[in-house]
């Protein structure tokens, strides 16, 4: 009780002394000196007092002026947080001359979750991710613009220029001092573009000016693969190829007067162009400056920039820094190991409309290829990367070689083609240059499990192919992942089952046999049988056999050349094949030998593995397949023998000819061409073209009957739109060309 007592007295005493200060009332010409007593936040149930009191910069016995700049500031310093709805400050005057501050503060309710109405699902997602809005997150007017603009924008992408968005906020509740959005998003209409109109162009047409806007297109009916959606960045960024166009045809003061985006109805808009074309401009006198490896008149056949052209600044900087066949004066430089080399034209003379030019060189010293490193392979070793570059340390450097060996990264098929990075350290002082190749892995091994049907049979297949193999490791458990790689050795198994049909295959390839030189050793072997019921007889037919080839890289003519030679050895045996030699009932039953050689020359300098898409380059493939002659120096009467004595040995010559062509159309589109030609024949007209090793056209190749192709090394030359061997026949053909675009 006497606590109690003491409590009372003391809260009246305090009453009695303490005063309330009106601090709107106060001078800010006659402010008051007082220490802070004590600093209070009333209504912060969420928030800690010592974060604020850190947020205000006031300290408690800091003596302070009444009114003042630093009270303002403290208050400023809470709103910036948007954290409250309301603050207010109260002074409260002590005793000796001190003071209470006490901010009075209402918080902003706190985010517990949030719903979207009239969102798609997939829209939805995006939208999270876009507006990053989190539960206790403080509510405020400023965080609804927010989330409204950035609706808008999201959509504004899509073409949708009329989005409105409205917040509807309740109570949550479960949780006090929250609540509850639902985000609800009326897109409106999409917006395409009706008309594109051009004012003031005389020189270049409004169809060919349209064409330069690459995302900003008309409504037409026929347009299927752009869509003429408005969207201002795509536009802002096509209104720039106007004036480019303008420059290439020598229009250097080209510009874009005044330009309009109306809505001509509710979905679609209209946009007017007023060009103001100016006069063309054409180069005059071109002197070079600097140059002292290089002749000016060297210089200026590569710049290919004759007196009198027009002034297109778009193809001079591209023969200057960068043209795509490599034709360009920084090229011829860089390629001769001038990393530091720096150029600098400038137009130093315009009269009328002639323009003067200056190119001033600054060659720098050639640099060498110091380190060589390689990044981002996590399970292809580092050395199989290596020696596939053409850069190595202690070699001039040049940005030929780099961009080969990018090729030649990209060909290996271990790697994401797209996301190849080169960066290089330059050292001037030193003239050197460090040079990392940076790869990112992607799934290299195939398996493949099919099943077809065709000429009234099921077929199926199963087969692996490991592309990034390793031998050495093949004895480490630890290695296996699932199975042990990275030294880019190749192994494949498949096997084929059908109806009386069966065929085995294996085959390893060492890419770079010794470790030292890319040369390659592959072996092959096979077995298939097709044993059926042809009416009372049983037809089987047995082919098994072996390959071992051998494969280099070439530097001549260019080092995209390679030569593979191979030795095979196939051994046939037929009992009643009659439905594979119908025509020729002598060879149904008996056993036959081929023992072969082959030469295949080959140029491959496309950018990608041509099952994955090439976009640039050509592959050219000659092959020569070849027996001994036997027939030149046994003299054996041929033509008495019957069939299958005749072919017991199997003895030819066949050329084959490939030759592809890839060529980038627009940054989707690339056009293959391809032409294919072969031709079987004989060393003696008595013994003629053996019924072996022929083309076999026409068809996909899953049937039953292309199938027998493999049994006797014939070549299936698929072609869609025809019937299995309708165009070679039964017993295939010894000659053939295909044409393919």
């Amino acid at each position: 009780m006497q606590k109690f007592f003491l409590y009372i007295f003391l809260l009246f005493s305090m009453g009695a002394i303490a005063q309330p200060i009106d601090i709107e009332k106060v001078s800010y010409n006659k402010p008051e000196r007082l220490t802070i007593n004590n600093i209070l936040f009333k209504g912060a149930q969420q928030l800690d007092h010592d974060g604020l009191l850190l947020l205000t910069k006031l300290n408690m016995g800091e003596v302070i002026s009444i009114p003042s700049d630093k009270l303002s500031d403290a208050i400023k310093a809470l709103w910036k947080q948007g954290l409250f709805a309301d603050i207010q400050i109260e002074a409260i005057r002590l005793q000796e001359n001190k003071v209470d501050l006490i901010f009075n503060i209402i918080e902003n309710n706190r985010l517990s979750k949030f719903t979207f109405t009239n969102v798609k699902k997939g829209e939805q997602e995006k939208l999270r991710n876009i507006l990053s809005l989190q539960r206790s997150l403080p509510v405020s007017d400023n965080l609804q613009k927010t989330v409204k603009r950035k609706v808008q924008e999201l959509y504004a992408k899509k073409g949708y220029l009329n989005v409105e968005t409205s917040i509807i906020a309740s109570k949550d509740p479960v949780f006090k001092g929250s609540e509850i959005w639902d985000i609800n998003v009326n897109k409106g209409n999409k917006f395409k573009i009706s008309h594109i109109n051009f004012e003031g162009n005389t020189i270049i047409s409004d169809k060919k000016l349209k064409k330069k806007f690459k995302e900003t297109k008309e409504k037409k009916v026929w347009r299927i693969f752009k869509r003429s959606k408005y969207l201002e960045s795509d536009y802002l960024a096509d209104k720039e190829k106007i004036v480019t166009a303008y420059l290439e045809k020598g229009y250097r003061d080209a510009y874009i007067l005044k330009d309009t985006v109306y809505k001509d109805s509710e979905k679609t808009v209209a946009i007017d162009i007023v060009i103001k074309e100016e006069k063309p401009y054409y180069f005059r006198n071109i002197k070079w400056i600097g140059n002292s490896k290089y002749s000016s008149d060297q210089l200026s056949k590569m710049l290919n920039v004759k007196r009198g052209d027009v002034y297109n600044k778009k193809s001079l900087e591209q023969n200057i820094y960068m043209n795509p066949s490599g034709q360009d004066v920084t090229s011829l430089y860089m390629d001769d190991g001038h990393l530091y080399f720096r150029i600098f034209p400038k137009e130093v003379n315009i009269d009328g409309d002639s323009i003067d030019l200056e190119l001033v060189i600054s060659e720098g010293k050639q640099a060498y290829i110091k380190n060589v490193t390689v990044s981002g392979n996590t399970k292809t070793y580092d050395n199989v990367i290596l020696r596939e570059l053409s850069t190595r340390p202690g070699q001039l450097f040049r940005r030929s070689d780099i961009m080969r060996s990018q090729t030649a990264l990209s060909q290996l098929g271990y790697f994401d083609p797209q996301k190849f990075d080169v960066k290089t350290v330059p050292n001037e002082a030193e003239g050197s240059v460090d040079i990392e190749y940076v790869v990112t892995e992607k799934p290299a091994d195939q398996f493949e499990l099919s099943l077809s049907y065709g000429d009234n049979q099921i077929f199926g297949s199963a087969g692996v192919v490991f592309n990034n193999f390793s031998t050495r490791n093949f004895g480490d458990m630890k290695k296996w992942n699932p199975l042990p790689a990275g030294d880019g050795q190749k192994v494949s198994f498949r096997a084929q089952l059908g109806q009386g049909f069966q065929s085995y295959n294996a085959s390893f390839t060492e890419p770079w046999f010794g470790g030292r030189k890319p040369n390659s050793l592959s072996a092959t072997v096979f077995v298939t049988n097709y044993n059926i019921l042809n009416g009372n007889t049983r037809q089987k037919t047995t082919t098994m056999g072996v390959t071992l080839g051998f494969g280099k890289r070439l530097q001549v003519p260019d080092d995209f050349f390679s030569l593979y030679a191979e030795v095979g050895y196939q051994y046939y045996i037929l009992n009643q094949s009659h439905l594979f030699f119908s025509q020729n009932p002598e060879l149904a039953t008996g056993n036959y030998n081929n023992i072969n050689s082959k030469v295949v020359i080959s140029r491959n300098s496309v950018d990608a593995p041509l099952n994955l898409f090439p976009r640039s380059g050509s592959v050219f493939t000659l092959t020569l397949q070849a027996t001994p002659p036997y027939s030149l120096f046994n003299n054996r009467n041929y033509s008495a023998l019957i069939q299958n004595e005749k072919f017991k040995w199997v003895e030819y010559y066949k050329w084959k000819f490939d030759a592809q062509w890839f060529n980038k159309i627009n940054k989707n589109l690339v056009l293959m061409t391809r032409f294919n030609f072969g031709v079987l024949n004989y060393y003696k007209s008595e013994v003629g073209i053996p019924p072996f090793e022929r083309f076999y056209v026409g068809g996909t190749g899953l049937s039953s009957q292309t199938n027998q192709g493999s049994l006797f090394g014939q070549d299936i030359v698929g072609l869609r739109g025809y019937n299995d061997l309708s165009i070679s026949g039964q017993a295939g053909a010894p000659v053939y060309n295909r044409l393919t675009v």
